[in-house]
């Protein structure tokens, strides 16, 4: 799967805090990094602004790959869009 950066929250380095990771997704936001990976989880913080064609296609693979793996698994899985 493509993604814009290759940064993943859970490769956060140091000790793993609500203060670091918040800290962490206040910095990204402020360098226009609006979306940031927990592992196979997308994180938006608004960005007030419409999504580029990439967070597009990055999302619709995500809704592919949950739907197959419900299919595969059967167990439930949750995509949360606000």
């Amino acid at each position: 799967m493509a993604r814009e950066d290759n940064f993943d929250l859970i490769n956060l380095d140091g000790p793993l805090s609500v203060e670091a990771i918040l800290k962490t997704l206040q910095q990204r936001f402020m360098e226009g990094h609006c979306y940031t990976w927990i592992g196979p989880v997308l994180l938006c913080i608004n960005p007030f602004e419409a999504p580029g064609p990439a967070v597009h296609a990055v999302l619709k693979h995500l809704c592919e790959q949950v739907l197959q793996e419900m299919a595969n698994d059967q167990l439930p899985h949750a995509l949360i869009f606000k």
